[in-house]
């Protein structure tokens, strides 16, 4: 699709099936990993060490993906086995019992997919996973996000909405979330720090060091990032002030929450100061990785971000 042409949104109905779908992948993830555990909890080594149940969930997901989109659209589907083998996905041809007028031909639209987004923690029972999918153009333009959590609440926004939607189990409407203009009391500070580099990147850096020790006793340091954690930042309910990765994270690892944290007003730059731009990173999915730091506010930017100036 040329960068001329108008710009390309998702039919909101197709929206709506895919919420479903993300809810009906949480739903069959936490019923069906603990019922067999000895299968499903079985560690594969794809590239990386996935589970069982990760590899079935993919197939699951990536299936409705196409159901719902081939209709009308060329589709690829990157799974997270997918790019960590350096499989080229195919293009799925669109659905032939779609009629002409309906088609939309020409264009073709990535979904980039992780049914299970935080799998060593999902393997221990902690709560710190998602189902995240973020949709996009042939020019690596987004079109939607979604993060689903746990507890079936699900996180999304598409490309012509200013602002994040949420839908809860137990209510179907859609509402807004707000982001506060200034510091939060008790200012909450996370980044992944599960591995030993990652950890460290935080624990040993000088600035930050000095920087915590003049901070107040309700300064809060979080261990957790990514795609759950950003989704924390946008809802005030559990607010995170800032989050900051120093070694590098995979696209399908933040791009999804990045996203919907900027629509809700949050401030993501390089470690130079300079903002993200997300087509820069799913033109390489395969490849890339992403340093950044991303605050709720202007007023949290400023205060982190000089700490982590390159």
């Amino acid at each position: 699709m040329s960068k001329h042409t108008q710009q390309q949104e998702l039919p909101y109905k197709d929206v709506e099936k895919t919420l479903d779908a993300i809810l009906y992948n949480i739903k069959y993830v936490k019923f069906h990993a603990y019922d067999d555990p000895y299968y499903n909890l079985r560690p594969i080594v794809v590239g990386k060490r996935m589970l069982s149940i990760d590899r079935t969930a993919q197939k699951i997901l990536k299936k409705k993906l196409e159901t719902i989109y081939s209709g009308n659209y060329k589709v690829q589907i990157w799974g997270e086995e997918d790019f960590e083998i350096h499989k080229e996905p195919e293009i799925i041809n669109i659905n032939k019992s779609v009629s002409k007028k309906k088609k939309n031909k020409n264009e073709k639209i990535i979904c980039l997919l992780d049914p299970i987004d935080g799998t060593d923690l999902f393997a221990k029972k902690l709560g710190n996973w998602c189902t995240a999918v973020v949709i996009y153009t042939d020019n690596n333009e987004i079109l939607a996000s979604f993060i689903g959590l746990p507890n079936e609440t699900i996180y999304f926004s598409v490309n012509y909405m200013n602002v994040v939607a949420k839908k809860t189990p137990n209510v179907k409407e859609f509402f807004r979330i707000g982001q506060k203009d200034s510091i939060p009391s008790g200012i909450t500070f996370s980044w992944y720090g599960q591995k030993v580099k990652n950890f460290l990147s935080i624990a040993q850096h000088e600035k930050f060091l000095n920087f915590i020790k003049k901070e107040e006793d309700d300064f809060r340091i979080l261990n957790i990032s990514g795609n759950p954690a950003m989704v924390q930042m946008v809802d005030n309910e559990v607010p995170i002030g800032v989050i900051v990765e120093l070694c590098g994270q995979h696209p399908h690892d933040m791009i999804p929450g990045a996203y919907l944290a900027q629509k809700a007003g949050a401030i993501l730059t390089d470690l130079n100061g300079k903002p993200i731009k997300f087509e820069k990173y799913l033109s390489r999915v395969q490849q890339s990785t992403v340093k950044y730091i991303l605050a709720s506010s202007k007023e949290v930017y400023d205060k982190f971000f000089p700490i982590f100036k390159l």
